[in-house]
């Protein structure tokens, strides 16, 4: 997602062997990792693959949810974990969700995964993200109008990545159209690379989210029982899940507004054309909602920017 996960574990690696240049560190991707797995067993060389994996003082693994769904390679890893913890050893792995959130585990590493310090990179807020645009900006040797700068202070972004690429457009359409590209860039180039790059979203997966996906996925992100949504419950948390799922089930399938209505088991649809303008209008007005144990308070904006962002992971 582009928020710095492999750079921060690659730091990791790096710094273990520049302060214990006698430790052995082992760094490699869950796909490098089932690769070389694959190829000692064909080779019958698995005795010497466990030495590097299980002898480790530092393993990282990267990518670590493409491991999901392969339970020979997964029993290695748990075998490596234990060998690594009993030795005093450490683990680093980086995931692209939860491990809560992740499909095709077995309970036993996931048990040992939520044991440990499970730490979340979150996207940029507001002024992070401006102040990374002043700093991208500025290495090109532009800089952004004030008025560009409120507008991306408003406008969330899954990932530093994404904010580089709507830079990088709104950089192109700026020297197009000024006379003078040495002026800061403004609201018009800004406005039509954020059109674009949401644009892009909305066509970056290769099918739609089904109805449960979106319904399973926003419900345990925001801590929130998928019965109490099906059965009309009114606690603020449930109608927020709520409207969240209509805008997501209308943006990211095909589907209508009945059918969204019959899927959620609504009277009507128009009690799902109410739900959804009424999120727009919180978002619209700034208002903050209570997003549940494992988010706190975030503006309504940021919560269904996070629910997208879960939604589209778990549909990818």
């Amino acid at each position: 997602w582009g928020l710095g996960k492999t750079h921060l574990l690659q730091g990791a690696a790096d710094l273990a062997r520049q302060e214990h240049p006698d430790r052995r560190i082992v760094c490699m991707t869950a796909e490098a990792f089932t690769n070389r797995f694959i190829e000692a067993l064909q080779s019958r060389t698995v005795s010497e693959f466990r030495r590097l994996v299980r002898r480790a003082d530092l393993l990282c693994l990267d990518d670590a949810q493409h491991l999901a769904g392969k339970p020979k390679t997964l029993q290695e890893v748990v075998h490596a974990l234990d060998d690594t913890h009993a030795r005093g050893g450490r683990v680093l792995l980086v995931f692209d969700r939860s491990p809560a959130l992740l499909d095709g585990l077995p309970e036993d590493l996931r048990s040992r995964l939520v044991s440990g310090l499970v730490v979340e990179l979150e996207t940029p807020d507001d002024e992070t993200r401006v102040a990374l645009a002043q700093r991208l900006t500025a290495k090109r040797g532009l800089k952004l109008s004030p008025e560009s700068l409120a507008l991306l202070r408003r406008t969330p972004m899954r990932s530093v990545r994404e904010l580089q690429g709507c830079l990088a457009r709104a950089e192109a359409l700026h020297r197009l159209m000024e006379r003078d590209p040495a002026q800061p860039i403004g609201l018009i180039a800004l406005r039509q690379a954020l059109a674009h790059n949401a644009a892009s979203a909305r066509t970056a997966f290769t099918r739609p989210p089904t109805v449960q996906q979106v319904l399973r996925t926003v419900c345990d992100l925001f801590v929130v029982d998928p019965g109490e949504v099906l059965n009309g419950e009114r606690h603020a948390r449930v109608v927020l899940a709520r409207s969240i799922i209509v805008k997501l089930l209308k943006e990211l399938t095909t589907m209508s507004y009945p059918e969204i209505a019959r899927a959620l088991r609504r009277p009507n649809h128009s009690s799902v054309i109410t739900a959804a303008r009424r999120l727009d209008q919180r978002i619209s007005s700034g208002r903050c909602c209570d997003a549940g144990p494992r988010l706190g308070e975030l503006s309504c904006e940021a919560a269904l920017l996070r629910a997208r962002e879960a939604v589209l992971a778990a549909a990818a």
